[in-house]
């Protein structure tokens, strides 16, 4: 880290930074998709649906599938009998090991935001157990008893 390293990166401005205290009540979240990779984006920008419960920190996300995509195996038995068009992606809470926040340029100063909270997103795949037939043992099961909890 000397400063002789950095010769080419030469500092083009210098701004006030503040940080915000005041958000109004919005409480900021990271969202992460660990199991995901990041050349193979959802995409956020199709939502079919969003349901979140704040004081729990919860929230599912329905994100359409791309039927169209040649990693799409829609047109075998257990596809076509769910009519699986969409994944849920439900979070789950991650302990922030150090403080984090958001930041913004906005009128020639660095407005700082700090994160409340962390969530990964995983995909939920309710409709591996919803109405299964000849399951290992050849009876048929509903979310009945074989659920997840919550």
């Amino acid at each position: 880290n000397n400063m002789e390293d950095d010769e080419d990166d030469v500092v083009v401005r210098e701004l006030d930074v503040y940080l915000a205290t005041d958000t109004a009540g919005a409480q900021l979240g990271l969202l992460s998709c660990p199991l995901r990779p990041p050349w193979r984006k959802y995409p956020y920008e199709d939502l079919e649906a969003v349901r979140m419960k704040p004081n729990a920190r919860r929230l599912e996300m329905d994100v359409p599938l791309d039927t169209t995509s040649a990693n799409y195996a829609g047109d075998d038995e257990a596809h076509a009998a769910r009519g699986v068009q969409k994944v849920t992606l439900r979070s789950s809470p991650v302990e922030a090991k150090t403080s984090m926040a958001v930041g913004i340029l906005q009128d020639g100063a660095f407005v700082l935001a700090p994160l409340e909270y962390c969530l990964q997103l995983r995909p939920h795949l309710s409709y591996l157990n919803s109405n299964k037939k000849g399951g290992k043992d050849g009876e048929e099961g509903g979310e009945e008893g074989g659920g997840e909890e919550e």
